[in-house]
Formats: C-alpha cells, sequence, structure tokens
C-alpha cells in the first residue's frame, strides 16, 4: 500500500543540479588545485527521471535507482533526489527531510543507503568541501567553520577530519578584516578597538595570540 502522506504529484525543490560527490583518488595537497567538486553535474530533467517521472524515457543506469517497485520507495527517492537538486545534503538532514514528509523508518534507511552507495550523499565529502569554502569564499576561521558544519548535522569526527585538512589561515586575509573592521569604529580608544576587534574575529572564528597580535600590528600601522 502506497503512503497516503507522500503526494505523487509533489514538486519539491525546483532548483538546477544533483551532484555525485567523486570517489576519492587521494590526498588533495597544497599544490592541487582545488575548487568545485569534479562530479557528474546531474540537471533537474535528469533528477526527475532517476526519481521515476518520466520512466518511459530510457535512462542509463535508472535501475539502480529504483530498484524497488514499491511506491514507498519511489515516492522517497522523489522527494531526495530533488532535495539534492537544490544543495547537497548530509546524511542527518536527509533523514530529517524525509521524516518531516513522514516516509517511515525503513523507507527512509533503503533510500539513504542507495543515496550513499551512488556516493549523491558522502558526509566527508561535503564537509571537506564546505570547509574549504567557507575558509577561501568567506574568510571565516577553524571555530566558525566548525560552527557552520555542525549546523549542517555532520558527525563531529567528520568536521574534525575536514579541519585537519584545511591550510592554516593566512595572516594577511586576518589583517584585511581588522582593516575593515577598522574603519567603522571611529574615533575609539586603542583599548575599545582592540576589544571590539577581538570579538569581531573571534565571531569569524580567529581567535587566541594570533588574533590579537594581529590587531596589535595593524593598530601600530
Amino acid at each position: 500500500m502506497s503512503n497516503p502522506h507522500i503526494d505523487p504529484k509533489d514538486t519539491g525543490e525546483e532548483l538546477a543540479t544533483v551532484i555525485p560527490f567523486p570517489v576519492p583518488t587521494g590526498t588533495t595537497g597544497p599544490d592541487e588545485p582545488r575548487g568545485e567538486w569534479p562530479g557528474k553535474l546531474i540537471d533537474l530533467d535528469a533528477a526527475r527521471e532517476l526519481a521515476g517521472d518520466q520512466a518511459d524515457i530510457p535512462l542509463p543506469g535508472l535501475d539502480r535507482y529504483l530498484e524497488t517497485p514499491e511506491p514507498e520507495v519511489q515516492g522517497a527517492k522523489k522527494i531526495a533526489l530533488r532535495s539534492l537538486a537544490a544543495r547537497g545534503k548530509s546524511e542527518a538532514e536527509m533523514r530529517l527531510k524525509l521524516a518531516d514528509r513522514r516516509v517511515d523508518r525503513d523507507t527512509i534507511d533503503h533510500t539513504l543507503e542507495q543515496l550513499i552507495t551512488e556516493r549523491l550523499i558522502d558526509d566527508q565529502a561535503l564537509a571537506d568541501h564546505l570547509a574549504w569554502s567557507l575558509q577561501e569564499s568567506k574568510k571565516l576561521g577553524p571555530a566558525a567553520i566548525k560552527q557552520q558544519l555542525m549546523r549542517r548535522r555532520l558527525p563531529a569526527r567528520v568536521i574534525d577530519e575536514a579541519l585537519d585538512k584545511l591550510q592554516p589561515a593566512d595572516e594577511s586575509v586576518i589583517e584585511d578584516i581588522v582593516r575593515d573592521r577598522l574603519r567603522v569604529l571611529g574615533d575609539e580608544s586603542r583599548t575599545v578597538q582592540v576589544r571590539r576587534l577581538a570579538g569581531f574575529l573571534a565571531r569569524r572564528g580567529y581567535q587566541g595570540s594570533v588574533a590579537y597580535k594581529t590587531i596589535e600590528r595593524v593598530l601600530d600601522e
């Protein structure tokens, strides 16, 4: 019997791509190029085909995704693939997504097993990419990156491993952050400036002696 709580006409998230994580081939070194994960891109139409919305259109490998004919499993796969088309998900995020849609536990387990096997869900690869992106594009320090990864419901051991792979923060980046913030502090006393700058850096994930030494160096310029 089909699950009455899964609407077969549900449109789900309508964004562009599902990005499978690549099979790791080695440890990324400091001299290797780093950027978007080089997985195969699957557009939204293909994701719908994988989910079984257009089963009459041949698609290589479709049987991998629709091995089980039960409507509950097919419905859960539709929800999962459309959610992944919006953005990558951790295993815990996807479990919550399916549970919120009233999918039963056994069906969730079956769906997650297939998604992990196909590398459409990979907690370590997701954590590694998010940590690198937050450091490079958002200029966040380790403490702030850890908080962001925790919000994605990634396991602690996965987060720690992702942080260990990051290159140490370039002090010039911290200096630029301090200079930009200093412009909005006005004519405050040095003591006030140091305190506020230290708090600002801490919120961005930079703490300890490195933060204070950087502040003092910029203030002495």
